[in-house]
């Protein structure tokens, strides 16, 4: 895939994005099946998307962001029934695994750490989950999604103080970040 290519598409919404992509069609391209999976995350595709990440993962097995990429669309799909209903045992498991290659691979790919942090998390692994995400957090301080999932780790092993300090940065990097809004209003009515 042409650096020109990646630029055009880059500068584009998705539907367009993709449209553009699909018209530069390059299926021996790890990468354009790398942009094409998350160009279609975003459109909401995620069957297709998980195909396409799959296989820029097969033609280049040891990139490691391709892996955090594909394990972060396969934990969406785990928790794809909304919060509070039942995690999808399977896509948590393969997230999981393709999760921790892509640690493996990149230690301090920190969108992988936070990935992995909250598939722990969701397993029960609250430990280890927090061990990643605070590797997460001191390798990038705006990391919002690593933060909050922190936050989520602290709160169900009962460090409510803690949680609300998390929360507390998560808002500072995004004052507008609803999920945290709501997470720190619902700590404090407790």
């Amino acid at each position: 895939m042409s650096t020109e290519l990646l630029d055009r598409v880059a500068q584009l919404a998705p539907g367009p994005a993709l449209a553009l992509l699909e018209s530069e069609r390059n299926e021996q391209s790890d990468l354009w099946h790398y942009v094409r999976g998350s160009l279609l995350r975003r459109l909401g595709r995620p069957e297709e998307a998980l195909a396409a990440m799959e296989k820029s993962c097969s033609l280049q097995p040891e990139i490691g962001e391709y892996r955090a990429n594909l394990g972060a669309a396969l934990l969406a799909q785990a928790m794809a029934k909304g919060p509070g209903q039942a995690l999808d045992a399977y896509y948590l498991k393969a997230a999981t695994t393709e999760l921790e290659k892509a640690v493996s691979l990149e230690p301090l790919l920190v969108d992988g750490l936070a990935s992995l942090g909250l598939a722990y998390q969701l397993a029960g692994r609250h430990d280890e989950a927090l061990g990643l995400l605070d590797a997460a957090v001191e390798h990038d301080p705006d990391h919002l999604a690593a933060w909050y999932n922190r936050a989520a780790v602290l709160n169900e092993l009962d460090r409510h103080q803690d949680c609300l300090n998390c929360l507390d940065h998560a808002l500072r990097i995004d004052p507008q970040f609803e999920p945290a809004k709501v997470s720190r209003q619902r700590l404090l009515s407790v």
